[in-house]
């Protein structure tokens, strides 16, 4: 906003109609990445390895999970970004009335 000016485009947004879509899209997380409670840094695993019992000694030992990166399987990425780009599309295309195109005169 510039003052009380509202910049760029407005899009209307149906929560309701879009969550179900979004979920059916929505990843599975599948590797993890992160922090320990003492500063420790740990590289991405899958999140069974992190779950496992052998792994919950080694958090425990480095004070806990202190932040954490989710990532899903790198296949599904592709998936999700061509959903994220049809649903803006979608939603573009509910925006309102299209703006009428010069059209081209043949001579």
């Amino acid at each position: 906003m510039d003052g009380k000016k509202l910049l760029g485009k407005v899009i209307p947004f149906d929560y309701g109609e879009s969550v179900p879509r979004i979920k059916r899209a929505a990843l599975p997380y599948v590797f993890i990445s992160g922090e320990y409670g003492d500063g420790t840094t740990f590289p991405k695993m899958t999140y069974a390895e992190y779950e496992s019992s052998e792994h919950i000694l080694v958090k425990l030992k480095h004070g806990g999970l202190k932040s954490c990166q989710l990532y899903p399987a790198d296949e599904d990425v592709d998936e999700l970004k061509l959903r994220i780009a049809q649903e803006h599309t979608m939603q573009t295309r509910k925006a309102g009335p299209k703006k009428d195109k010069k059209k081209c005169v043949s001579r």
